[in-house]
């Protein structure tokens, strides 16, 4: 009933609105449909259909006109809220001819409607995982935006950011937002923006920041729903579950368990709260309360009917059994899991407790072999860090900078409007003084900025350094085991292999570029074992241009043995038969082209969960770095390798690196 008369109330709204457009009251116009754009999307959350059906019948008052189109784009927002893409695709279509030509700010009504079309263009993409497109439409939102609204376009941008893995641009949008919202005197509640902000830099890895913003958005704590608060406890709960903290992280995830339970309308995300506290019960041993929580995800299960969340539920069960040493029901759960459900962050703690059940169960070669598995990724996810770190310093950096001169600026001219009616000399006098007391200020506390942020990277670096170390033991128990082998072995000719590949990952660790020779020597030598056990059925090729000195190449590390680490694991695995993995690095026109290419079972995206891996992450995030201070750019291309073949598509990467391309201070 109440959406009905938030419709009625829209109709004499328009109805003025369409006064005002005979009578040309621009400004009357505009506040008119500020007013429709808020009550109507309270009755689209309301009953979508509703909406539409009342857009149609107000669309045949005013035929081809403005408020039509208007009318039109909000339509859009139902066919939104009613996921229906086809006829939101379609009504983007009608507005933008209608408007092809035109300058949409010329009018309040059609510069609404271009924002209109464009933001739900922008998060119907969002919800297809379709990050790049829905960038896209969310910046173009931000150009038709009016300037109060505007901290609400940002917000939007930096949520897709987000939500698509791109957390350095995420958190330079959120500021952005956080920027325009304090001085257009708060549009939005600024812990929505405080929150984002936290979530970007825990998952940069940036713990201090993120703590910093969870607290400033814990004082706006008695303003939020229910269900804002279960999200802020349980992501304050990550934070303490990120720093090893699990007291402070059960106490978190238990309040957010508790507003979860107090949500009007619930979810599947719901679930989430309960798997946390079971699992932090779990680490803590505290075996029966988590044998409780477990119980209780067990019946509420079936109605979420979530394979990801049955996989993870097998994750703790498995962990819970191991650790009260019921290993028959332990090993149940392992036979009943599936590779390829679960994301990548909760694949990596399925690695992790998948490594203790192998020891506790006296299957210490897969434990052995998991737990190189497991420091190989997690060295990934550090270097990952800190590339991305160094990225978020890099952007505040420019910001920072940005902010002190725009602040200096204002105080000279400040200062010369109280001096204007003095004497010439003395007008002079000060704007000279003010000048160079501006620019040693600046001078200083650019340095000061740069100081900062040259301690943030060294100490970054010597955390990797640091990280680096460790393995050097596990060289040590190899060498020890190599030498109880006889020399015709074939297990000495393996661990000797395994050895060689693992000395080669921690001294590339150390080194952020390597020549093209040392990385298809690492790539060669990781193929080997990983591939050894699939005999004549598997053909590797790599294959260099005469005219490349591979030692003379210089390329970023693990840029082509995460490419071919991908092609085993995601492709040449899940097939039968012949399993194909080229390599070939040739000249094309100006610059050097690398190619991986498998026959496996094809690109697939939501193979890397529900952005991309780990792996990939840093080489976009690389990549985004070095082209920063390049004016030719480093190109990376992913898609099927065979899309014509019946069988398998295959997959084919391709990476083309400029000549001369410069890797300085990289």
């Amino acid at each position: 009933m109440k959406h009905i008369v938030i419709l009625i109330f829209i109709s004499i709204i328009l109805a003025l609105s369409a006064a005002n457009c005979s009578t040309g009251s621009d400004k009357n116009i505009g506040e008119d449909a500020a007013t429709i754009d808020s009550l109507f999307s309270l009755a689209v959350n309301s009953d979508p259909q509703a909406s539409k059906r009342f857009c149609d019948s107000l669309m045949a008052i005013a035929p081809d006109s403005d408020m039509y189109y208007y009318e039109l784009s909000l339509r859009s927002i139902a066919h939104l809220a009613l996921n229906e893409s086809d006829s939101l695709a379609n009504v983007y279509n009608r507005v933008s001819r209608y408007l092809q030509g035109r300058d949409p700010k010329e009018s309040p009504i059609t510069l609404r409607a271009m924002r209109n079309i464009c933001n739900a263009k922008g998060i119907a993409y969002s919800y297809t995982k379709m990050g790049d497109s829905a960038i896209v439409y969310l910046r173009r939102t931000i150009d038709y935006e009016l300037p109060k609204r505007l901290p609400i376009a940002w917000m939007n941008l930096a949520d897709s950011y987000v939500q698509h893995g791109r957390f350095v641009e995420g958190a330079e949008s959120y500021r952005k937002a956080l920027e325009l919202n304090d001085s257009l005197g708060k549009v939005v509640s600024p812990y929505l923006i405080y929150g984002g902000l936290a979530m970007s830099y825990l998952q940069i890895g940036e713990y201090g920041e993120a703590e910093r913003y969870f607290k400033m958005s814990g004082e706006y704590l008695d303003k939020m729903s229910n269900h804002d608060k279960f999200l802020h406890y349980n992501n304050l709960g990550n934070l303490s579950y990120r720093k090893e903290d699990f007291k402070q992280a059960l106490v978190h995830f238990r309040k957010s368990l508790d507003y979860s339970r107090s949500v009007a309308v619930k979810t599947v995300d719901c679930i989430v709260p309960m798997f946390n506290v079971a699992e932090v019960n779990i680490l803590l041993h505290q075996l029966d309360s988590a044998d409780v929580y477990l119980r209780q995800i067990e019946a509420e299960l079936p109605a979420a009917n979530s394979p990801v969340f049955n996989e993870h539920l097998y994750t703790l069960r498995m962990a819970y059994y191991t650790e009260t040493g019921d290993f028959a029901r332990s090993g149940e759960m392992v036979n009943r899991m599936t590779d390829g459900v679960l994301p990548l962050d909760l694949h990596i703690l399925r690695d992790k407790y998948m490594q203790r059940y192998y020891a506790k169960t006296g299957q210490f070669e897969k434990a052995y072999l998991m737990a190189v598995h497991n420091n190989r990724t997690s060295d990934s996810i550090s270097e990952q860090q800190v590339r991305t770190r160094v990225s978020d310093i890099y952007l505040r950096y420019k910001q920072d900078t940005t902010l002190i001169a725009k602040h200096n600026e204002l105080i000279i001219k400040d200062e010369q409007l109280h001096r204007s009616r003095a004497l010439w000399i003395s007008i002079v006098v000060i704007i000279l003084l003010l000048a160079v007391g501006s620019y040693l200020l600046m001078r200083r506390q650019r340095e000061r900025i740069i100081a900062r942020h040259v301690d943030n990277i060294a100490r970054m670096r010597m955390e990797n350094i640091r990280n680096c170390l460790a393995p050097h033991f596990t060289f040590n128990v190899l060498n020890h085991e190599l030498a109880s082998y006889d020399a015709d072995d074939p297990h000495s000719t393996n661990l000797m292999s395994l050895s060689k590949l693992l000395r080669q990952c921690v001294e590339a660790s150390s080194k952020m570029t390597v020549t093209l020779r040392e990385e298809l020597e690492f790539v060669s030598a990781f193929v080997h074992l990983e591939c050894d056990s699939w005999g004549d059925a598997f053909v590797g090729n790599i294959n260099v241009d005469p005219d490349i000195d591979p030692d003379k190449v210089i390329i970023p590390t693990m840029f082509i043995q995460i490419p071919v680490e991908n092609a085993i694991k995601h492709g040449l695995r899940g097939i039968d038969g012949e399993r194909r993995l080229d390599i070939s690095c040739h000249h094309r026109g100006d610059g050097l082209q690398i190619v991986v290419v498998n026959n496996g079972l094809g690109y697939k995206p939501q193979m890397f969960s529900s952005g991309t891996g780990t792996g990939m992450k840093a080489i976009y995030q690389t990549i985004l770095l070095l082209n920063k201070r390049n004016s030719h750019k480093i190109t990376f291309e992913i898609g099927e390798a065979y899309p014509e073949s019946s069988g398998n598509q295959g997959t084919r990467v391709t990476i083309f690196i400029p000549d001369n391309f410069s890797f300085a201070g990289f």
